[in-house]
């Protein structure tokens, strides 16, 4: 895994783009990290060549999931 910042991100999705193929980039970090804010950037920037898939919410831990049903 690599920490990037702004403009390291956008350039790694526009090289990710020019592969011409699917590819997912996946952004992690703690809560309130600015994850969905560099999502939603980042997808600017390649918006005709990108899908934003905001996973806002899945952040339980399996045991509490499977407590919740």
């Amino acid at each position: 895994m690599q920490t990037l910042n702004h403009t390291q991100a956008v350039q790694r999705l526009a090289s990710l783009a020019a592969l011409n193929r699917r590819v997912m980039l996946g952004i992690v970090g703690p809560p309130g990290a600015g994850k969905t804010t560099l999502a939603a950037r980042l997808h600017t920037t390649q918006a005709a060549l990108s899908q934003l898939l905001p996973m806002d919410g899945f952040h339980l831990a399996n045991e509490e999931l499977v407590r919740l049903g």
